[in-house]
């Protein structure tokens, strides 16, 4: 009996870790999934409103970028462009 209470015991505490650690894993993916995703939908956003719209080949290209710090670069270029056209070719 006290071989099955002690495996039990193991069972459970190796089950929490693994929760713990499949919980941590999920968050951080989340995390990193979230965040490219944030900056596309400011650019996306930044790009409406300055120039009255996004075109879907625009919105396409941006969806595509994964990389945060091209998008910001992207945000600041925004803020200098003086078209659609002259934005695009920096993406």
């Amino acid at each position: 009996m006290l071989d099955t209470r002690l495996g039990q015991e193991i069972l459970r505490e190796g089950m929490q870790k693994g929760i713990q650690k499949g919980m941590q894993k999920g968050m951080q993916k989340g995390i990193q999934k979230g965040i490219p995703q944030g900056a596309q939908h400011v650019v996306l956003r930044q790009i409406a409103t300055r120039f009255g719209g996004t075109p879907d080949g625009i919105r396409r290209k941006i969806l595509r970028i994964k990389d945060t710090k091209k998008l910001d670069r992207i945000a600041v270029k925004l803020l200098k462009a003086r078209s659609l056209a002259e934005l695009e070719r920096t993406l």
